[in-house]
């Protein structure tokens, strides 16, 4: 989580909807 915590914080989601 260094920039663009938007795309990390939605790739993090994705990862938890698995």
């Amino acid at each position: 989580t260094r920039r663009g915590s938007k795309r990390e914080i939605i790739q993090i989601v994705e990862c938890a909807c698995v």
